[in-house]
């Protein structure tokens, strides 16, 4: 029997479709106008205004635009023809412009928020003739098939000369809009053409509505010049990146060329190109704002409504980047980190600007960002290590104001116990022994208090290297934890099956339970040793006693990782003023270092190598290893509190040893790469003369 056609058939579609690509995929109103703005940004208009209007049939949005207009044609074939875009997002418009949108659904989204939507349009190139098309929603209640609804488009002469473009009115919407809506509308408006920008005849759009007046004030002051620090940060054409950053009057403060960019790729270039990013930085506190020709509140309230870094692509903003609560360079996290230099969303206003055509950026379907690939990816990384080279300069700059201030503290002492001697040395006789009697009793509550704070000091390390060592602790121990729960499980399951007498089996586990168990327990004594409370006590210290006692509680975790080390120059007995805890702290975040060095590197034999000598009234110790070495950080930055090459570290141990040293009297420097080929630090303390 031969085939038979019965009819011709079409993909029909539901009018349900409607609700799940308008109503479904709208989140919210202003994202839906905001996709009428941008069609007018893509129709290359210069200006838009969106104006909410109330009357007693309900409330009318109208988007009035004085772009290029549509023609029948494009109307027919773009305007009305859901899920297709007219616009080619690899070619730019008439003005030069990257189309913003290019689905054509995110107009239907803002359409179906009222009953009825109506068009009205004037083509450029033909401006003698107006174009209407109304589109009633009920209509599609009752019908099978979206098809099924005729649309007529109308054909008038513009007797009345308006100008070119298009204007949409949503007529009687769904749903009211309340006063938060047209606030996130007003600010959406004002951030989406790129307020930042100081390119003429940029695209601004406006909104005619009560709410929008504050807050158009608001971000037209544009507080700028008012920042602490301005970062300029980009990506060039050859994928080259760099960095500034100024102070509020414009002054270059730092500069960071690719490699001090990139720390831990250097020598590798950037996948995307033509990034910016500008960050403006304030610091909210009335010594900053005394001069200033603003109130610190005034700002503060701006940034409030518009602080964080927006997304930009070609003029035009990517939401939600940016908004209240979208953290999405994770400053807020950094700042609880490091709060001293890091800027927060409350204190920082900025953007990230894309200034090419790059098939590779594409926005989700549903508005919500952009696909999160490896090209957003990097433009991630690159502002962060962007931050991150500020923070390190920052930090940098803050240690050298306290080296100096510790120093000037120390000379103006001096100085005024001279003063004072030459004073006292003018009085009577009977009134210099007085004096001179009142004199010694206040340096001696004075040196009291002072020996009382330097032992607190002493504590807020000796914690830090606890935490430090407990840090590594909960690394290292995963792996014997869960061999001491395997052993252990091994054990009882052969109990369980009578097993018990097969010694050779069960003695194995036995042992590794054994030697794990022996590995957790010297941590634990480790842990507890630094917290004795004599050995903060400031006293006659044996250097290298204390060293051989630091590299005995740490042998387990040696010899579980497979470390030698040789120690064999500590002979002698050099004596320092200080504190035991002092050296403990030192040698024990170096050792720690050198630990987590060894995790990233595939190397046969592990080393560190501790070497010591006595020159004169001081004693020289060189702690080194094999590792890779400091790379994934500049070496003038390890010192630094916060800063560290490790994703897992705190940036804790290096000061600590820092200011250790500095509080015995001595030095410590560092080498990337010495005489082991690792990390190499060099302790240079002052002895007590025997």
């Amino acid at each position: 029997m031969s085939k038979k056609r019965l009819r011709t058939a079409h993909i029909r579609f539901s009018p349900s479709i409607l609700s799940r690509l308008g109503e479904e995929l709208n989140i919210g109103y202003d994202q839906g106008i905001l996709e009428l703005v941008k069609n007018a940004y893509d129709a290359n208009a210069y200006n838009c205004l969106v104006e909410i209007i109330d009357n007693d049939a309900g409330t009318i949005i109208r988007v009035t635009d004085d772009g290029d207009g549509m023609t029948p044609d494009q109307l027919y074939n773009g305007w009305l023809l859901l899920g297709e875009s007219q616009k080619d997002p690899t070619k730019r418009t008439r003005l030069n412009r990257v189309p913003a949108g290019n689905k054509g659904l995110g107009r239907l989204a803002a359409l179906r928020m009222g009953t009825v939507a109506q068009l009205t349009t004037t083509y450029f190139e033909d401006p003698m003739v107006t174009y209407e098309v109304s589109i009633d929603w009920d209509q599609f209640v009752d019908v099978d098939s979206v098809d099924d609804v005729p649309i007529d488009i109308y054909a008038e002469l513009n007797l009345a000369g308006r100008g070119t473009g298009s204007v949409i009115e949503i007529i009687n919407l769904r749903n009211r809009l309340g006063r938060m809506d047209v606030k996130r509308l007003a600010r959406g408006m004002l951030m989406l053409g790129d307020p930042f920008s100081d390119t003429p005849g940029s695209f601004q759009p406006k909104l005619k509505a009560a709410a929008f007046a504050d807050l158009e004030r608001l971000v037209e002051q544009r507080y700028f010049e008012n920042s602490e620090f301005h970062l300029k940060a980009r990506i060039d054409e050859a994928g080259y990146g760099s960095a500034n950053v100024y102070d509020h009057r414009g002054g270059l403060l730092f500069g960071a060329d690719h490699d001090s960019l990139r720390l831990k790729r250097k020598n590798q270039n950037y996948s995307v190109h033509g990034v910016e990013f500008d960050l403006w930085v304030f610091i909210l506190n009335t010594e900053t704002f005394a001069t200033r020709p603003v109130a610190m509140g005034e700002v503060r309230n701006w940034l409030q409504e518009f602080g964080g870094v927006y997304l930009y692509m070609n003029g035009i903003r990517v939401a939600p980047y940016g908004n209240n609560g979208d953290d999405w360079l994770s400053l807020n996290l950094a700042r609880v980190r490091n709060p001293e230099v890091r800027p927060s969303t409350n204190s920082s206003i900025g953007r990230i600007a894309i200034n090419h055509v790059d098939s590779r950026f594409q926005q989700k379907t549903d508005r919500t960002g952009l696909i999160e690939n490896d090209a957003f990816n990097e433009v991630v990384e690159f502002a962060q290590e962007a931050l991150n080279f500020m923070a390190r300069e920052r930090l940098r700059e803050a240690e050298l104001r306290r080296e100096q201030t510790r120093k000037n503290n120390s000379e103006e002492i001096v100085i005024q116990k001279k003063n004072l001697k030459q004073a006292i040395s003018k009085l009577k006789q009977n009134e210099q022994e007085v004096i001179s009697t009142i004199v010694k009793s206040y340096d001696s509550a004075w040196e009291k208090e002072a020996n009382s704070l330097r032992g607190e000091v002493q504590l807020y390390r000796t914690l830090s290297t606890v935490g430090v060592v407990a840090a590594v602790f909960a690394h290292e121990t995963k792996h014997p934890v869960s061999l001491i729960e395997r052993r252990a499980k091994t054990i009882l399951r052969r109990i369980k099956k009578g097993e018990v007498e097969d010694k050779e089996r069960l003695s194995n586990p036995a042992k590794q339970i054994i030697k794990q168990s022996k590995q957790i327990s010297s941590f634990q004594d480790l842990m507890l040793g630094f917290v004795e409370k004599d050995k903060r006590r400031n006293t006659r210290v044996d250097v290298y006693k204390t060293i051989s006692n630091v590299l005995t509680k740490f042998k387990p975790l040696f010899d579980e990782r497979d470390v030698r080390v040789s120690a064999d120059s500590l002979e002698g007995n050099p004596f320092i003023r200080g504190s035991e805890a002092s050296i403990e702290s030192i040698i024990t975040n170096l050792l720690v270092n050198s630990i987590k060095a060894f995790t990233d590197v595939e190397i046969g034999i592990r080393i560190i190598n501790i070497t010591a000598e006595i020159s004169g009234n001081e004693v020289r110790v060189i702690v080194s290893d094999n590792g890779p070495g400091i790379e994934a950080i500049d070496v003038k930055d390890i010192w630094t509190p916060g800063q560290t090459g490790y994703s897992d570290g705190t940036g804790l141990g290096l000061t600590i040893v820092r200011d250790s040293i500095r509080d015995l009297g001595g030095t410590a420097e560092a080498k990337a790469h010495g005489r082991d080929g690792g990390a190499e630090f060099i302790l240079t303390i002052p002895t007590l003369k025997n």
